[in-house]
């Protein structure tokens, strides 16, 4: 279950046990710690939240030192975790489709399936053609390219 796991988001275990029928596996990534949920019989993630993340990769998230410039009481979103944060943000999957196609991002969906969350990016060639890229919302993985058959101008007969 774990290996399935990593195999999608890979990183380090820090924690894996099981709870009834799930496995609740804890890890840590470039981007910060996750607790995932894992369905113990048939392998499905059912959730991912992230608990801490990372201002930097592999680096502890640091508190500001009392008298710092940082007011001590506004919420640092670095401290506070966010239960449907993923690691590819909107803009980051938008980048990341828009170059595996070499062109502009048009739409972007966020979509969940059988294997987890993915974002459904449409991709505008300069030739006039347009793709959909399918990019893993935690991996940031490119799962699939489709392209668009050209728009007919004529009617039915």
């Amino acid at each position: 279950m774990v290996q399935s796991v990593l195999h999608q988001y890979p990183g380090e275990v820090l924690e894996s046990q099981r709870l009834d029928n799930f496995y609740v596996i804890k890890l840590e990534r470039t981007k910060g710690k996750y607790v995932i949920k894992v369905n113990a019989y048939d392998g499905v993630i059912q959730s991912i939240k992230r608990t801490q993340m990372y201002t930097d990769a592999k680096q502890e998230p640091q508190d500001h030192p009392p008298g710092s410039s940082q007011p001590s009481d506004k919420s640092n979103p670095v401290h506070k975790p966010d239960p449907v944060s993923l690691v590819i943000t909107e803009n980051e999957a938008a980048k990341l489709a828009a170059k595996a196609v070499n062109g502009t991002s048009d739409d972007i969906e966020l979509h969940r399936n059988d294997k987890g969350l993915y974002y459904l990016v449409e991709v505008e060639v300069q030739d006039g053609r347009e793709a959909v890229v399918q990019i893993n919302a935690v991996s940031g993985s490119i799962d699939s390219i489709t392209w668009e058959k050209e728009k007919q101008d004529h009617d039915e007969s």
